[in-house]
Formats: structure tokens, C-alpha cells, sequence
């Protein structure tokens, strides 16, 4: 009789007291707390396992002041009627009620929300006890089971995980780590951005870096509209060559010249033995803008380097390849040019499925004095044999055999001047 009375006493002693909140990891089970403060919920109080978790549940942490949280909120929202509300959200903020009031009717996309939300620092502080963090938004994913299925940023509140998350299948979600955390305290931003949240909160990305001999020596600029993303990317290039590529517009295809204005002539000139004057340079952003890219490219190599660049025109002789019309034998039928080459047989040079804009890059092929400027009007491959001569006559008579003219003129030419900052 008397342990039966003390067993009743220890309980009845042990419900008095609210259950001590500690942090939770992945795979723990929430425990009941008490929610002393609620808004948009059928009671001023609750309980979080009671009164939230009788379906799939997701706590999303946030602040009045956070603009990720507050553009993140009417997602949440979005979400969950899309999901025909087979899952339960509970907002969970540290601001007093009239804060949050405020906050959601000044937000013209907040207003039109209605999550449970629970407020003040009695209520969320137990809360942040179980879950405790420095970034928000934060996320929460507590299963129907009470089990906490994952911890994450709200990168990772997708349509695709959310599926999972209500037929409670695993969560393949890396969970988000903290600023505290000495695992990643100190890294560099870029690899705990990749690492943690797939490189989602990348805005630009830009690197300067030495020539490296693991790396073959190429430019490439490339914007994906799917991504949303650009990219400018010079390995082991000489600086001149960086500078061509920052400047250069996309479908000009003559090389520009770069006119050097500076003291020290010789402190650029490549080196392909030592690596010296050789560089890499990498810019990732954001933005599907090629323009804003080399605004980019352009301010960090002048920083860099110490100079100071800008585009120029001058009026100069070259060489205009122009259609005459009577024909157009220069054009191959093939589609591409996977199967392309030139090549010198006696006196003569035989381009086969080669592009336009290459011939004239290598000035026919025939190391000619000045730069061949294309006027024709088509930008395709073409098929030729012109005479392995410098001779303008000898080289016209042959291009009219195929609809084509070489005329040496004057046009204005781009270039790039370099001078000391």
C-alpha cells in the first residue's frame, strides 16, 4: 500500500513540472512541450506533438527581419495546399505577437497567410532548446511517427522531398550545419555553400588564380537560361588573352588587339616553360546577363593587376571578304564540321567543312599581313582551295571562282588599351 502511494506521489509531483527541453538530432523523438503563445490556431496554447503532429509536420524558424524568411513563408504556404494540406507547418519565431501582426499585414504576401504561428521568446525559447541554431530560415522535419527526419535549410523544402516526407520514405537531406560548427568554422564560404546547400546561395563566384600544368590551356564563356547561370572560364591564358575574352562580344569572331600603354612592358609577357605571366581566372554568377560578366571580369583584372583598361577604335587596313552572288560554291552541304581539316597539297590549300570565322582567324591560312574581316553575310562552313600565296591577285582570282572577293580596305578596328592604374 505504501509503495503504491509513493509511486502516486512521484507522478503526481513529476506532471507538475513542464518536461526539460534538450537538443534533439536526427532520429530522436520530439517530445510534447508546451506552446504557451499561438497565433491562427484554434487555441491561445498547445502542445507541439498534440496538437501539430497528427500529420507529417514541418517547424520552420523564423525572424521579422529576415528577407529569405518572409519571401519563404507564403512558399511554405503554397506547398502545403498544393499538398492538400497532408502535412502540418508551425512558424516559430522569437518577435512578440505584435510584431508578428505587423509584419503580416504590411507583407501583402504574408497577409494572405494563415500558418499556426508561435511567438514570443517563453514559447520559442523551449523550442530553440530542442532545435537550436544561429541562420534562419530553419527547418524541422518531424515525421507523423514524432521522429525527427531531417534538419535542413530551406533550400531543401521541395515538391520532390515533401513527397517523400508524407509517404514517410527517407529524407537523402544533408543536414544544415551551423556557424559554431568547428567542422566547417573557418572554411572557405564556396566550399561549405557547395558542400551544405548545393551551392544554392551563390550569387558570384570569382577566382584568380596561378597557371596550373594539370590544366590544358582554354576560354570558355558559356550561360545556361535553365539555371539561370553564366560562366567565364580562362585556364592558363596569358593576360592579354583574358582581357580579349572580358571584352569580347559574343559572335565577333576577329581577334581583338590589345595595345599595351604601361611602363613595365615586359612584366606580361607569357612564359610557356616557367608558367610565368600565365594565369586562371573563373567567374560564376548568378545571371544570365554575358554584359554583367564581363563588368565583373573586367573590374577584377584591372584590380589584380594593378591596370586600367578600356575599348578603343582605330581605323586600319585589312582584308574584307565579301559574296559577289554569282555563286556559292564556298558552302559546304554538310551540316557540321566534325569532319573538318586543312591541308597544303603542292601549291594549294584545301579547306574542307571548316567555319567561316575560322578561315578568316587564320587569315586563309596563309599568314597574310592583316587581319580578314568576313562581309558576307554567312557565318556557316565552308569548302575551298586558294593558292598557298600571299599574292592578293592570285588569292582573288581563285575566291571568284566560288562567289567570294578579297579587297584590302580600311574599317574601324576594336581595341583594348592597358595603362598603369
Amino acid at each position: 500500500m505504501k509503495l503504491r502511494i509513493i509511486i502516486f506521489l512521484l507522478l503526481s509531483i513529476a506532471a507538475s513540472f513542464p518536461i526539460k527541453a534538450q537538443k534533439l538530432n536526427i532520429g530522436d523523438k520530439c517530445p510534447d512541450i508546451l506552446l504557451r503563445s499561438l497565433l491562427n490556431h484554434q487555441r491561445k496554447k498547445g502542445n507541439l506533438v498534440t496538437d501539430f503532429n497528427n500529420k507529417p509536420l514541418i517547424i520552420d524558424f523564423w525572424f521579422s527581419n529576415c528577407g529569405p524568411c518572409l519571401e519563404f513563408i507564403p512558399k511554405l504556404d503554397t506547398l502545403q495546399k498544393s499538398y492538400h494540406n497532408e502535412f502540418n507547418i508551425l512558424c516559430a519565431t522569437l518577435d512578440n505577437e505584435e510584431t508578428v501582426k505587423k509584419t503580416f499585414t504590411k507583407n501583402v504576401n504574408l497577409s494572405k497567410t494563415k500558418l499556426p504561428i508561435a511567438t514570443n521568446i517563453e514559447t520559442t525559447s523551449d523550442l530553440l532548446k530542442l532545435f537550436p541554431h544561429t541562420m534562419e530560415p530553419h527547418e524541422i522535419w518531424i515525421g507523423k511517427d514524432g521522429i525527427i527526419k531531417a534538419i535542413s535549410s530551406h533550400y531543401y523544402v521541395t515538391p520532390s522531398n515533401i513527397e517523400k516526407f508524407i509517404n514517410n520514405q527517407p529524407l537523402n537531406i544533408p543536414e544544415k550545419k551551423e556557424i559554431t560548427d568547428p567542422k566547417i568554422a573557418g572554411k572557405p564560404l564556396l566550399l561549405v555553400d557547395n558542400e551544405y546547400s548545393g551551392g544554392k546561395g551563390k550569387l558570384y563566384y570569382l577566382y584568380i588564380g596561378k597557371a596550373d600544368p594539370q590544366l590544358p590551356g582554354i576560354s570558355k564563356v558559356s550561360f545556361d537560361k535553365t539555371t539561370g547561370e553564366g560562366r567565364i572560364l580562362c585556364q592558363n591564358c596569358p593576360v592579354h588573352t583574358m582581357y580579349e575574352v572580358a571584352y569580347k562580344r559574343r559572335g565577333v569572331h576577329t581577334p581583338m588587339k590589345v595595345t599595351n600603354k604601361y611602363k613595365d612592358s615586359t612584366k606580361f609577357i607569357p612564359d610557356i616553360l616557367t608558367m610565368k605571366g600565365i594565369y586562371c581566372f573563373e567567374v560564376i554568377i548568378k545571371d544570365t546577363s554575358e554584359v554583367k560578366a564581363q563588368q565583373l571580369m573586367k573590374r577584377e583584372l584591372d584590380n589584380f593587376f594593378g591596370l586600367k583598361s578600356s575599348l578603343t577604335q582605330e581605323l586600319v587596313p585589312c582584308y574584307v571578304l565579301s559574296s559577289t552572288k554569282t555563286t556559292e560554291r564556298f558552302k559546304s552541304k554538310d551540316k557540321d564540321d566534325t569532319n573538318s581539316s586543312h591541308d597544303i597539297e603542292g601549291n594549294n590549300i584545301i579547306v574542307k567543312n571548316i567555319g567561316i570565322y575560322a578561315v578568316m582567324r587564320n587569315r586563309l591560312y596563309n599568314n597574310l599581313p592583316y587581319n580578314v574581316i568576313n562581309e558576307t553575310g554567312y557565318d556557316g562552313i565552308v569548302n575551298l582551295v586558294v593558292p598557298h600565296s600571299t599574292d592578293i591577285n592570285q588569292l582573288k582570282k581563285s575566291l571568284n571562282q566560288y562567289g567570294l572577293d578579297l579587297n584590302l580596305e580600311m574599317r574601324n578596328e576594336e581595341r583594348i588599351i592597358l595603362e598603369d592604374m
